[in-house]
């Protein structure tokens, strides 16, 4: 990208990095630092550290880290040319070049798309708004008690029933066909041997990702046809899995209420705002997923689910409890009146009939013990003992020792048990996941790719420059063995040598380097290793770097020597004298072989 490493650093320090992710989650002062709930993976004990003194993150659970650059990277799920542009709008900082994508054939792809799906929003919301063949529409977004203000809000538009009308248009605009096949906008008719739009004839609900880019569209029939709803195809910019409809609409609400209700689908939501409820999203089909609650989990801290009560409803509920379970969150259940959704219950009994229902919300123990005991008889010890077994792994993921040992109270009362018997079943259950532990976050490196010492010292230098001459006096870079310990104390060196400032930052901007983004700011933020003398640290780290080469010279040699005496290689009286050597400087070693 053009851009000067200097701007990089003005526009980074211009951009407080506790600012911008409080932005996005809720941070507590810990001593120096910033403490929360990492954004990135799901947890009850927070281990994300933000330092506004070097103003970096890490997060001790699952190892993501980095600047502010990296986070707004991640977070959003955007470029580095992106997150500078961004930034540098945040803090007024005119950036003297065009930031170049020629070279980034993804970064290009991506806004391509962007681009063409906020071009086709405009194209299905003004057929809606100006064409008469959407009447129809109009009738059925009236009919579902639908405002021109919501219309207008969230960009509903519609697909004309021709089936080609968008085709015509965007290739009367220089649009190919592959690209508008790609965007997934057209499809070809095996049966017609033509290409046609992909949406005709129903409402289009476009889909903003959190920063409100249009990712993807939604689409109803107008009639009983099936499939009633159709959406995007998966793309580069669009995953269900990591879209909640309606948050870019919701958010700063959601944030403000601590408070997320989540419906069913693109009516409810459109209805629950209209009606007020301005914290509202809903999933695309899809059942709550891990990336849904990650990022629930930057905005509030109690998730309310509120589905259909039929068998459909109730199973979608479970599948996202299962995986809100393992969270921070707070959760509780709405179960609507049997034959109503959040959309029609809103329109016949109003705000404060659904108000009323929210209070009586469930919590997710309770609702799982309501479905788990449906149909059980409790007389009978088989009906007790599935209740049990489906409760209590449930009870003994919660965190709050109190809150446990009520749920376990709780759950002896209404099977007419004593809590001894369950805390004993409790037990057993905790016992076998002992030693389980979470797949998928980075783990500590392997010393034997990247050693203990090397990082020690590394996370000196990147922090205190001053000690690099000490340091190059007595080893060099090819003492270094670690897999990435070894590329950054090269460049370490490297800037040292050019006379050119050293900082973790300017180390981070060079690799660019997801991997080693996480390893520096673990290394800067473990600051417990590293209290004291800092010049005294070194030199013993330095010591005890220079015995370790040495011992692992001498047991190189020590292998040659023993083949020398058993006769497979002929005697070398320069590696027996080498060796010798090696052994006096290590010292209290006195083993010499004298074989001369």
């Amino acid at each position: 990208m053009v851009v000067s490493e200097e701007i990089i650093v003005r526009i980074r320090e211009a951009n407080d990095i506790v600012e911008i992710i409080s932005e996005y989650m809720v941070l507590k002062k810990l001593g120096n630092n910033f403490k929360g709930l990492c954004p990135f993976h799901s947890e009850k004990t927070p281990s994300f550290i933000v330092s506004p003194q070097k103003q970096i993150y890490h997060c001790f659970g699952c190892g993501e880290g980095g600047d502010v650059f990296s986070f707004l990277m991640k977070i959003d799920n955007i470029s580095f040319v992106d997150a500078v542009e961004k930034l540098s709008k945040r803090a007024n900082i005119n950036i003297p070049h065009k930031l170049s994508l020629h070279n980034d054939k993804s970064l290009r792809e991506r806004k391509t798309l962007y681009d063409l799906y906020e071009k086709a929003m405009n194209f299905y919301s003004d057929f809606l708004l100006h064409e008469e063949e959407s009447v129809l529409a109009h009738k059925y977004l009236k009919s579902r008690g639908i405002s021109s203000q919501i219309i207008n809000k969230f960009k509903i538009g519609y697909a004309s029933k021709r089936g080609d009308v968008l085709l015509k248009k965007f290739l009367n605009k220089g649009f190919s066909v592959d690209l508008l096949k790609k965007a997934g906008l057209i499809s070809f008719s095996e049966k017609k041997k033509k290409f046609s739009d992909f949406f005709w004839n129903r409402i289009i609900f476009p889909v903003f990702d959190a920063q409100g880019r249009i990712v993807a569209f939604g689409g109803r029939v107008l009639d009983s046809g099936l499939p009633k709803y159709i959406n995007s195809s998966e793309s580069m910019i669009f995953n269900k899995r990591k879209i909640l409809y309606g948050l870019n609409f919701t958010s700063s609400r959601i944030r403000e209420s601590k408070k997320v209700l989540i419906l069913e689908g693109y009516i409810d939501v459109l209805t629950g705002y209209q009606y007020g409820l301005e914290n509202v999203v809903a999933t695309l089909g899809t059942a709550l997923t891990k990336e849904h609650i990650n990022i629930l989990q930057r905005y509030a801290e109690e998730v309310v689910i509120v589905f259909d009560s039929d068998n459909a409803g109730i199973s979608a509920a479970l599948r996202g409890i299962n995986q809100l379970i393992d969270s921070n969150l707070k959760i509780k259940i709405v179960s609507l009146p049997q034959g109503m959704d959040p959309d029609n219950f809103l329109r016949k009994k109003g705000k404060e009939a659904f108000d009323n229902f929210l209070k009586n919300s469930l919590s997710f123990i309770d609702y799982q013990f309501k479905i788990a005991s449906k149909d059980v008889d409790f007389s009978e010890v088989e009906g007790k003992i599935r209740v049990v077994n489906k409760i209590l792994p449930m009870i003994v993921q919660i965190k709050n020792e109190v809150e446990k040992r009520e749920e376990v109270r709780k759950l002896a009362e209404r099977l007419s048990l004593a809590e001894e018997t369950l805390l004993l079943e409790l037990s057993k259950i905790n016992k076998s996941n002992k030693f389980k532990t979470k797949e998928g976050f980075l783990s500590d490196y392997k010393e034997e790719k990247d050693p203990l010492i090397e990082r020690d010292i590394l996370q000196i230098l990147l922090t205190e420059p001053v000690y690099i001459k000490q340091v190059k006096e007595k080893i060099c870079v090819n003492d270094f063995t670690g897999e990435i310990t070894s590329q950054l104390i090269k460049y370490v060196f490297k800037l040292a040598s050019e006379g050119k400032e050293v900082s973790f930052h300017r180390v981070m901007d060079y690799f660019g380097d997801e991997k080693i983004n996480q390893i520096i700011t673990r290394m800067i933020l473990n600051e417990a290793r590293m209290r004291g003398n800092k010049s005294e640290i070194l030199e013993k780290l330095l010591e005890n770097m220079c015995r370790c080469k040495i011992t692992k010279k001498r047991n190189e040699l020590e292998k040659e020597i023993k083949a020398m005496l058993s006769g497979e290689k002929e005697k070398d009286l320069n590696k027996l004298r080498e060796y010798n050597d090696l052994t006096k400087q290590l010292k209290g070693s006195q083993r010499e072989l004298r074989v001369l």
